[in-house]
């Protein structure tokens, strides 16, 4: 019985090496749409979008914007989920709690670190400066913030959040979602940033969030509840088979329900584990 829970309970927690494989081949395809995108964004909706948005200035939408917007300052972000680390390492002493805070805080300094060091290479010309003197364009390694804003540090700090958070709560990860990704778009109706600009910070706030998760798993930090992990893992591989990524055939498209463990995994406590195992060996014998 132990060792049958062991097993599902491994199979539903997580990806393992060869599945991850499979997802790290599978990421440059992923990420070479997503620039494909960004290009077409670029080229085709990012001047015209924004001259329409101009005409919008001093309406009421851009006064309810200009309040929205500034929930996508990192500071926000940042000193609440440091507060909330701090309660719960050394007030409350709750280590899953506090592994959840550090995620978001990493996640969201992370991203917006980022975001800056892209803006000071790329230098892209913010709309202003097409409205008042059809300047666009980049102009690399420009220090000036009328040249930063490629891409939206407030919308990489927002979604950078707003994802961390769906991995941390999964069951309100639709209002994380939607909440940040409008905080995002208020760059663009402010017409600080083209719409490009946001969809560049999207998949910048992805990738950091992406690889921030990536850290806490190799450390042993469990952030997401078992199920979803088994979830994640089965829509993972079905699908890097769909695009024509090799996968191990005894790779199972469906994962067994987890039996109820009568101790936690091994890779978190390990000591207690072994305890137990040789209790009941014991009791076999």
């Amino acid at each position: 019985m132990l060792s049958l829970s062991r097993a599902n309970s491994a199979d539903a927690l997580g990806f393992d090496r060869r599945s991850g494989a499979a997802l790290s081949r599978a990421l440059p395809i992923v990420w070479g749409a997503a620039a494909l995108g960004a290009l077409a964004l670029l080229s085709l909706l990012d001047r015209p979008i924004a001259v329409q948005l101009r005409d919008l200035r001093g309406t009421e939408l851009i006064q309810v914007a200009v309040l929205v917007t500034k929930l996508g300052q990192a500071q926000w972000w940042l000193a609440s989920s440091l507060l909330l680390f701090l309660a719960a390492r050394f007030l409350w002493r709750s280590p899953t709690t506090a592994a959840r805070a550090l995620f978001v805080f990493g996640s969201v300094a992370a991203a917006g670190l980022a975001s800056d060091v892209l803006k000071f290479i790329c230098g892209r010309a913010r709309p202003q400066l097409w409205f008042d003197h059809h300047i666009y364009g980049f102009s690399f390694f420009h220090f000036s913030a009328a040249y930063q804003s490629f891409p939206s540090g407030h919308a990489a700090c927002a979604l950078g959040a707003g994802l961390a958070l769906t991995v941390v709560l999964p069951r309100f990860r639709a209002w994380w979602v939607s909440g940040t990704l409008l905080i995002a778009l208020t760059r663009v109706l402010l017409t600080m940033h083209y719409l490009s600009d946001v969809a560049a910070a999207t998949a910048l706030a992805f990738l950091t969030v992406l690889a921030m998760r990536s850290l806490f798993m190799r450390l042993g930090v469990a952030l997401e509840p078992p199920a979803r992990l088994a979830r994640m893992r089965v829509a993972s591989l079905a699908a890097a088979r769909l695009i024509g990524v090799p996968v191990p055939e005894h790779e199972p498209l469906s994962v067994p329900l987890p039996v109820p463990l009568p101790v936690p995994l091994p890779r978190y406590r390990p000591l207690r584990h072994a305890a137990i195992e040789r209790a009941a060996a014991a009791n076999e014998c």
